[in-house]
């Protein structure tokens, strides 16, 4: 089942990662990167899974700073001003909130792999 969801669109047996088995991925990233916190309760699963919430999660994780956010960015060839980035992590509905596109968390993975 793993397999099918690590496939390319195109690719024969591909399979559209369900959000539980993201936000489950996500946050096992999370407590595996930074430790598991005895005085907070264990993260809920919070879908639908958005470009926004892994970019978030990612952060977190790996406990990126802007700069180091931008850094990745422009290793691929596109440029982020602070607030263009600060704009994703944003809750949704607020007047600066913009959607994370899928060119530009593509890029931050590429430059995360690099890393």
């Amino acid at each position: 089942e793993l397999a099918s969801f690590l496939k390319r669109e195109d690719e024969a047996g591909y399979v559209v990662c369900p959000d539980t088995v993201m936000a489950h991925f996500l946050n096992g990233l999370v407590l595996f990167k930074r430790g598991k916190n005895e005085n907070k309760p264990p993260q809920s699963i919070d879908t639908p899974i958005t470009n926004n919430k892994i970019l978030k999660k990612i952060r977190v994780a790996f406990e990126l700073q802007d700069t180091d956010l931008t850094a990745m960015i422009e290793k691929s060839g596109l440029q982020i001003s602070k607030a263009e980035l600060s704009a994703f992590f944003r809750k949704e509905g607020h007047k600066n909130y913009r959607d994370c596109g899928d060119q530009f968390l593509r890029n931050l993975l590429k430059g995360l792999a690099t890393r």
